[in-house]
């Protein structure tokens, strides 16, 4: 029979080595993030030019604001109150009742731009609207919460890791010389949806429609919202402006200039980090 003590000690390595393989693929997770966008930038630019990526730039700003509305503060407040959980029928129930808000806001998001704001874009971004539009439609299956409630860190490096590799080579095989923006914006918007479909296809198991009590999530959840409008506003609104005062052509080199100033402290937050 295995003493207490060494049922503890035996756990306590099992632990570790399950952090230190988590923080490998965070790590590599990271190294794609902030490598990637460096080979992808230049040649999206080069192939479609800054006007074109501009239109992008300025229409991406506008329906993040509707994948914020669709998604609420669900992803902060799901992932803590899965966290919490242990036996497997609090977890359905808890995931069940938060996937089900998350429906209804994502439906809502969905109508209030094809209703009200859609037919009100100027005509230029209506295409790439259009496209992006499936981003929205696509947070119907942002599970990530999910998995990061239950620890799976190791699934969400990988499946991060293999879509924006799929990402990349789907940018550099399909975007030719003098492109508009369409093919951009639609690979875009499928990786996202692509992304998703993968989370929800991992979560399905869990989820069962039936004596869901939702009205205990709904504080929480628009408490978070509203701090995380705060952040969406100070990382968008730039573009947003940018695109509305004086066209698509200055978004797109403000965009890039933006794009790599970011990349640029993401390297040094890694640096002083590691």
């Amino acid at each position: 029979m295995i003493s207490y003590a060494k049922q503890i000690e035996r756990i306590y390595r099992l632990n570790k080595k399950k952090l230190f393989s988590d923080y490998l693929f965070n790590l590599s997770r990271m190294i794609l993030n902030i490598g990637l966008p460096i080979i992808t930038l230049p040649f999206v630019l080069n192939r479609i030019g800054p006007e074109n990526y501009g239109i992008f730039s300025f229409s991406n700003s506008i329906i993040s604001y509707f994948t914020l509305a669709a998604i609420l503060g669900i992803p902060d407040y799901a992932s803590r109150a899965i966290a919490r959980l242990e036996d497997r029928e609090s977890i359905k129930q808890t995931a069940s009742e938060i996937f089900a808000i998350q429906f209804i806001s994502v439906s809502i998001a969905l109508i209030l731009f094809f209703a009200v704001f859609y037919p009100l874009a100027p005509l230029e971004y209506k295409a790439v609207f259009q496209i992006l539009s499936i981003m929205i439609g696509a947070c119907y299956f942002n599970t990530e919460w999910f998995f990061i409630g239950r620890q799976k860190f190791k699934y969400i490096a990988l499946r991060s890791m293999i879509v924006k590799l799929l990402n990349v080579a789907a940018i550099l095989l399909i975007i030719r010389d003098g492109d508009n923006s369409y093919k951009y914006a639609l690979i875009v918007a499928l990786t996202n949806l692509g992304n998703g479909i993968v989370n929800i296809a991992g979560t399905l198991p869990y989820l069962r429609f039936k004596n869901l009590e939702l009205k205990q999530h709904l504080r929480p959840i628009m408490i978070l919202f509203g701090l995380s409008i705060t952040g969406l506003i100070n990382t968008n609104i730039d573009k947003t402006l940018t695109g509305a005062l004086v066209g698509p052509l200055y978004v797109g080199y403000y965009a890039v200039g933006f794009r790599l100033t970011r990349i640029i402290q993401q390297l040094f937050s890694a640096y002083f980090r590691g």
